[in-house]
């Protein structure tokens, strides 16, 4: 019998420290050269949340900020 394939790793983007993995219930467009887009149901690490509704991200490799309320816990 042959040997069975390794797992897939689909965490390969994932930054080393973040707090959360968080999904995207809307698209959002980035404003600012800073944000990062959003499509429905991506899944996000979360790094940081501030005071003021956004919070900070990777995604697909890419960083940058999203509105909070854009999107909820995965777990």
């Amino acid at each position: 019998m042959p040997p069975l394939p390794p797992p897939v790793d689909y965490d390969t983007d994932a930054p080393p420290i973040y707090l959360e993995k968080v999904v995207a219930l809307y698209n959002y467009d980035a404003s600012k050269p800073d944000d990062l887009s959003l499509s429905d149901g991506d899944i996000i690490y979360l790094t940081h949340r501030h005071d003021d509704g956004w919070c900070e991200g990777y995604l697909r490799g890419n960083s940058g900020f999203f509105p909070q309320n854009y999107v909820q816990s995965c777990g």
